[in-house]
């Protein structure tokens, strides 16, 4: 039995462990899927508010560079005036730019020839032949990012807003942008020319200008023709343009910067303005950024909790019914050896006794009544130990009340009396049965029940008391106190008592080695005794010390009509 169990123990226990590295396994794999998903839900969500940031800029500075396209000079110069004094640069609105602030302006005509001594190709940053590159390339890195097309005006002006509804990856982004604000630049540009502005006679007026970057500071340049070649140069408010930029996407990208392109990269960014050579820098494109972050989908921890919990539940109630069953083996086999071990002895005194008389090798007749005495008692013993048997199988399989009937208690133990008498005398033991105070007390119960609870209760007596001196046993009743409604029956002995943490209502608690060395017996005597009280609506309680036992059979008393 140990070594089946221990194999047992040890099978669940490898199973448990392969559910649990199992499950641990497959949570990590699941808690990582989950990780990567928020990230990349995270990076779309990045990316999505980079491209609105983006076309948001766009929208904003693509009216405000075609209207200095097509602004004279008086009103660049009030432009300049306005937004290069202090006051007004404070009192700015970021999130509503009217105009793009200018910082200073000039006309850049042909140079003079070069002196001997000076590198012709050499020039100033700001100088005519430098401005003039700085525009060439400006044009040829858009000629690069800028697919040719073509298409009627007006419908690329609508192109130009229901870009802003989709989604475009990596290069083509920039690419897309870069088209519709050319187009829609010449649009305005267009409408403006058409519309009309009477006498106006300004050199380069509707010409769009370029913006650059020159030794870190952002121009406007255009070419005109005033007399000689010439570049009209607008010097923008880089810091204050930054700031104002910044703070009005700052909505969709807490961290971000704006910073100069220079020099120009050889193929359009998706994070570049098409308005200005400006990158937009997020900041922390992978990280979990305030206002970003998508929110976090409850139901994979909510899962894995369950998964948990579904295993745990799983391995507790395996745990729990291999206990069951290895505890009901446990019992069983304690049941086969218990009743083997009780019915050994008789079986071998009848078998012994039986072939002595059979073969006539007992010739006295004192020894002959004596024998057949003894094997009267040893029937008695196998009959009571079946009856018991058989009790207890009763109890097991029916938990239903039995019938009860309503009877007097005094002449219910004097009809019982003369059995009770007989099994105390085989034992040499001395009965007295007190039922002086009950001449009139009607219980409830069922009358066959009762005779075997107290059977069960004095034979035990008798067992446990039969190697003490001067052993009796006493059976009294105790009438109900006032207010109660049950009468008990009490049985008492002068035996040794039960041991302490003894579990006499546990079935098959006395194993062979102790009903060996105590009383014979398999330990379901007083579990039967338990139960059939119960079934008639009474109980069984035992209260027992180093010396003597007190066992109290309590019945409900009859009701009265």
């Amino acid at each position: 039995m140990k070594h089946r169990s221990v194999l047992l123990w040890g099978g669940f226990s490898v199973f448990c462990g392969l559910a649990l590295f199992g499950a641990v396994a497959l949570t990590r794999t699941v808690l990582e899927l989950d990780r990567r998903e928020q990230q990349a839900k995270t990076e779309a969500q990045l990316e999505e508010n980079i491209r609105l940031s983006l076309w948001r800029l766009d929208s904003l500075l693509a009216p405000l560079l075609s209207s200095l396209a097509v602004a004279g000079e008086t009103t660049l110069s009030e432009s300049h005036s306005a937004t290069g004094s202090p006051d007004s640069a404070a009192s700015c609105d970021p999130v509503s730019i009217q105009e793009i602030p200018i910082r200073a302006r000039r006309v850049v005509k042909e140079e003079a020839p070069a002196p001997r001594e000076q590198d012709p190709n050499e020039s100033s940053p700001h100088s005519l032949t430098s401005l003039r590159n700085r525009m060439r390339e400006y044009a040829r890195f858009r000629s690069r990012v800028i697919p040719p097309g073509d298409g009627n005006a007006e419908e690329e002006l609508q192109q130009l807003a229901m870009n802003g509804q989709t989604r475009s990856f990596a290069a083509n982004e920039f690419s897309q942008r870069a088209q519709n604000f050319t187009r829609g630049n010449s649009i305005l540009i267009e409408n403006s020319i058409r519309n009309g502005r009477n006498g106006v006679t300004e050199p380069g007026w509707g010409i769009p200008f370029t913006p650059i970057w020159s030794q870190g500071e952002l121009l406007l340049v255009r070419e005109i023709e005033e007399g000689v070649p010439a570049v009209q140069v607008c010097v923008l408010d880089w810091p204050k343009l930054q700031s104002d930029l910044q703070q009005l996407i700052r909505d969709l990208l807490p961290e971000a910067s704006l910073l100069a392109v220079d020099p120009l990269p050889k193929e359009g960014s998706p994070d570049m303005l098409v308005t200005l050579p400006v990158i937009v820098v997020p900041g922390n494109r992978v990280g979990e950024l305030a206002g970003i972050s998508p929110p976090r989908d409850i139901s994979v921890p909510l899962v894995l909790a369950s998964l948990w919990i579904g295993i745990g539940v799983a391995l507790a109630g395996t745990g729990i019914i291999l206990f069951s069953l290895l505890r009901l083996s446990n019992r069983r086999e304690q049941f086969v050896a218990a009743v083997t071990h009780e019915l050994r002895t008789p079986l071998t005194t009848l078998k012994l006794y039986s072939e002595m008389l059979n073969e006539g090798m007992v010739r006295d007749e004192s020894t002959k009544r004596e024998y057949l005495k003894t094997l009267a008692g040893e029937i008695d013993r196998i009959e009571h130990l079946v009856e018991n048997v058989f009790a207890y199988a009763r109890l097991r399989l029916s938990r239903r009340e039995i019938p009860v009937e309503s009877f007097l208690l005094k002449d219910f133990l004097d009809a019982l009396e003369e059995s009770l008498q007989r099994m105390c005398r085989r034992g040499d033991i001395g009965l007295e049965i007190r039922t002086d105070d009950t001449l009139k007390l009607r219980v409830q119960g069922n009358r066959s029940a009762i005779s075997q609870i107290l059977v069960n209760l004095v034979d035990n007596a008798c067992k446990y008391a039969s190697n003490v001196p001067n052993a009796r046993v006493q059976l009294f009743v105790i009438p109900p106190a006032p207010g109660e409604a049950r009468a008990t029956i009490r049985v008492t002995d002068n035996g040794p008592g039960f041991p302490k943490g003894s579990r006499w209502w546990k079935p098959f608690s006395k194993s062979v080695e102790e009903a060996a060395d105590t009383a014979p017996g398999i330990g379901i005597g007083l579990s039967i005794c338990r139960g059939l009280a119960q079934q008639q609506g009474g109980d069984l309680r035992i209260s027992s010390g180093s010396v003597g036992t007190s066992i109290d059979l309590m019945l409900p008393i009859a009701t009265t009509t």
